[in-house]
C-alpha cells in the first residue's frame, strides 16, 4: 500500500488472542487477551511464548520482529530466540500462530487450541482522548462564565444559551437599556469568546460521535478490549447520569459488547455490575423500556452477590429496580425493591432515606385492590420511624389514580412487552403524536386481540387530564 498517510497518529499495533486446554469433558481454561500497542519504535508485547517488538516505522508500513522462547534447563528460565520479521501494510490479521489439536471423544478428550494474531488498527480512542484534551483546555479558558465542573452533556445547554447571549439582537438591545453593568460585562465576554464556545459545543458533539463510533466499531468486530472499555465508560457515565439520551439507540450493540467483556473476563465483577448498571438506566428511560427485563435480572443477580457495594449505593439500585418494575405492571415486585432499598439505607445509617422509601411502598399499596393488598402493620412502621412519622403517614393515606384491576392479572403482565411492541411499531408507522391518548387508545386495542378488555386510565379517571 503506497499511501502516506496510511500510518498516523490514529494507528495502533493491536495483539489479540486465546489459548484453550481441554483435558476432560468438565476440566477447561480459557484466556483471552486483547492490548493495543501504540506505535513507537521499540515497544513490545509478551504472550504465548512470543515476544513482538517494533523495530521500525514508516508512512508506509511497520515491521515487527518477532522472537520466540525456548526453556533453557540450565538456567530455569525462558530465552528468546530470533523467529522471523514480520512487515505490516495493511489493516488485515497476520496470525503467529495457530493450532488445534483434538483426540477425540473418548475417556482421554483432549482439546487443545490457541490463536495469536496481529494487526495494524485504527484506534477510536486515541482521537476520543485528544478530544477530552481539547474540550478541557478549552473550557479552561471560559470558567469565568460557567460551571464546567460537570459532564461535557450537562455544559452543552449552557453553552447553546451563551451563544444565544451573545448573538440574538433583541437580546442584546434589552441588556444595552437596562444598562445592568454586570450583565453588560458578562455580554462583553461572551462576544470576545463566541468562537471558543461554538470550538466547545463542536467537540463535546464530537466526544459523543466518536464513543458511538467506538461502540459500533467493538460491535462490527465482535470485540472489545479493556482499554476501549474504560474509555467508553466514562461516556456510558455520563450520559446515563444526566440522562442525556432518553431514547439511546445503540441498546443491542452494547449489550453484546457487555456479554463479550464478561465472557473474555475483561472486567471484574464490580466493573461488570457497574456497566450492567448502566445498561439498565439507558433501558429504563428508554421507549422500549420494556425490553430490558432481563438486564434488571442479571443486575439483581449481581446485587445478590454481596459485592462490594456500599449499602446506601444498592438501596438506590433496588428503589430504581422498583421503579422499572412499576413501568412493567410488575408491582408486586416493585414492593419487594421498594422494601430491599428500606433495608439498605438503614444498614448505611440513612434512616430518614429508608422513610422515603418505605413511604413510596406505601404509595404502591394503594394502587392495589383492597383484596390484594394484604396486612401492613402501620404502627409498627410508625414507630419504626418515630422522628419521621409525617412522611408515613402522608404515604399512608395517598389517594393514586384509580387503575383497572386487570392490571394485576397474570395475563395483562404476560402480554404486556408483546403488547408495548405492537404498540410502538404502530406508532412508528403512524407518527407519534406526543400525548398519552394515542398510546392509551392502541395499548388498548392490542390487549383486545389478546380478549383482554383494559381499561385506559382516561376511562378510569374521567376527570383527570392526561396532557
Amino acid at each position: 500500500m503506497n499511501n502516506k498517510k496510511f500510518i498516523t497518529e490514529n494507528i495502533v499495533l493491536n495483539a489479540f488472542g486465546y489459548t484453550q486446554n481441554n483435558r476432560g469433558y468438565y476440566d477447561y481454561s480459557n484466556s483471552y487477551f486483547d492490548e493495543d500497542i501504540e506505535l513507537k519504535v521499540g515497544n513490545s508485547y509478551h504472550a504465548m511464548g512470543f515476544n513482538i517488538i517494533i523495530k521500525e516505522i514508516t508512512n508506509e508500513f511497520v515491521m515487527l520482529e518477532v522472537l520466540k522462547s525456548d526453556y533453557d534447563v540450565s538456567k530455569k528460565d525462558y530465552v528468546y530466540k530470533f523467529y522471523q520479521n514480520i512487515t505490516l501494510k495493511d489493516f488485515n490479521h497476520t496470525y503467529i500462530e495457530k493450532y488445534s489439536y483434538s483426540s477425540g471423544r473418548d475417556d482421554y478428550f483432549v482439546i487443545d487450541s490457541a490463536e495469536f494474531s496481529i494487526m495494524l488498527k485504527e484506534s477510536k480512542i486515541i482521537k476520543i482522548t485528544h478530544t477530552v484534551n481539547s474540550l478541557n483546555t478549552s473550557l479552561q479558558q471560559i470558567n469565568s462564565l460557567l460551571d464546567i465542573n460537570r459532564s461535557y452533556f450537562q455544559l452543552l445547554d449552557e453553552l447553546e444559551v451563551l451563544i444565544f447571549r451573545g448573538t440574538d439582537e433583541k437580546y442584546l438591545t434589552y441588556m444595552t437599556k437596562a444598562n445592568d453593568y454586570n450583565k453588560l460585562q458578562e455580554v462583553t465576554a461572551i462576544k470576545n469568546n463566541l468562537e471558543l464556545i461554538q470550538t466547545i459545543i463542536d467537540l463535546i458533539k464530537e466526544y459523543n460521535n466518536y464513543n458511538i463510533d467506538l461502540i459500533l466499531n467493538c460491535y462490527h468486530y465482535s470485540r472489545i478490549n479493556h482499554q476501549e472499555y474504560l474509555v467508553l465508560n466514562q461516556y456510558l457515565e455520563a450520559i446515563t447520569n444526566d440522562y442525556i439520551f432518553r431514547d439511546f439507540p445503540y441498546l443491542n450493540e452494547l449489550e453484546k459488547l457487555y456479554n463479550e467483556l464478561k465472557r473474555k473476563k475483561f472486567i471484574d465483577q464490580m466493573e461488570s455490575f457497574k456497566l450492567n448498571y448502566q445498561i439498565f438506566k439507558l433501558y429504563k428511560y428508554s421507549k422500549f423500556y420494556f425490553k430490558g427485563e432481563h438486564i434488571v435480572n442479571d443486575l439483581l443477580n449481581r446485587l445478590s452477590k454481596n459485592l462490594d457495594i456500599k449499602s446506601d449505593e444498592a438501596a438506590l439500585v433496588y428503589c430504581e429496580i422498583a421503579e422499572y418494575y412499576k413501568l412493567i405492571y410488575k408491582r408486586k415486585k416493585a414492593l419487594e425493591c421498594y422494601k430491599l432499598a428500606k433495608e439498605y439505607s438503614i444498614k448505611a445509617g440513612n434512616k430518614k432515606q429508608g422513610a422515603y422509601y418505605i413511604a413510596e411502598y406505601l404509595r404502591l399499596l394503594n394502587v392495589f385492590p383492597e383484596h390484594l393488598k394484604g396486612e401492613v402493620d402501620l404502627k409498627s412502621l410508625i414507630n419504626e420511624f418515630n422522628e419521621y412519622m409525617d412522611i408515613i403517614v402522608s404515604a399512608a393515606s395517598y389517594k393514586p389514580l384509580k387503575v383497572d384491576e386487570i392490571e394485576f392479572s397474570e395475563s395483562f403482565i404476560r402480554y404486556f412487552p408483546a403488547v408495548m411492541n405492537e404498540v410502538e411499531n404502530k406508532i412508528k408507522e403512524l407518527g407519534d403524536l406526543h400525548h398519552p391518548y394515542q398510546r392509551f387508545e392502541l395499548i388498548k386495542e392490542a390487549y383486545a386481540k389478546r380478549n383482554i378488555n383494559w381499561k385506559t386510565p382516561k376511562e378510569m379517571n374521567p376527570h383527570v387530564k392526561f396532557d
